[in-house]
């Protein structure tokens, strides 16, 4: 389980660390930031890449490179701001699908939220050997278009979901993960509440 995070918002870091990470039994959580003038905790890995939110395709990219250099053969990428029910995350994991998480149906090449995905081990490589085009700052639908480039479509899974206003909501009773998108989103805390 790989968390794109930042030194500014450690806060939410912190959060997942309090609410549901605890929990995760079967998986290995990691946070990815950028190079800090501190020391990792032990959860955290330091990228050398920016740390700016249009940095975030140079960010995912050297993630899933890290991935691949330690051994994992699937992975699940998180925003810092998503909650996710433990239990259900292992029960859900896509054996039989390279790329799955909330679809985005934007044409003309669809993708996976960004908020929470898997890739197997060959989309992973995939994208780490992938160039960003000049100007892309948007992970999850450059991910997708360059997974799209080679064969690979998104998976939906409808247990991923996002919070959006005018949306009806998820079932709580099936999330795997949820990312509030409401301009004050509820806590880590409070959406744990709300799926247990």
């Amino acid at each position: 389980m790989a968390i794109v995070t930042c030194e500014k918002f450690k806060h939410r870091a912190d959060a997942q660390r309090a609410t549901w990470i605890p929990q995760i039994k079967g998986a290995d959580v990691k946070f990815f930031l950028a190079k800090q003038p501190r020391d990792p905790l032990p959860d955290e890995v330091f990228l050398d890449v920016p740390d700016d939110y249009k940095s975030l395709p140079i960010k995912v990219k050297h993630m899933f490179i890290w991935a691949r250099a330690n051994g994992y053969i699937r992975t699940m990428k998180l925003d810092d701001d998503t909650y996710v029910h433990p239990t259900r995350m292992l029960a859900a994991l896509p054996y039989d699908r390279d790329y799955v998480g909330f679809l985005n149906a934007t044409p003309p090449r669809p993708w996976c939220s960004g908020f929470c995905y898997w890739l197997s081990a060959r989309a992973m490589g995939i994208v780490a050997d992938a160039p960003i085009p000049e100007g892309e700052w948007a992970e999850d639908r450059w991910v997708g278009g360059v997974l799209h480039q080679h064969g690979i479509y998104p998976s939906y899974d409808p247990r991923y979901s996002l919070i959006i206003p005018g949306w009806r909501m998820p079932d709580f009773k099936t999330l795997v993960a949820v990312c509030d998108c409401f301009e004050n989103p509820k806590s880590l805390q409070e959406l744990q509440n709300m799926i247990i």
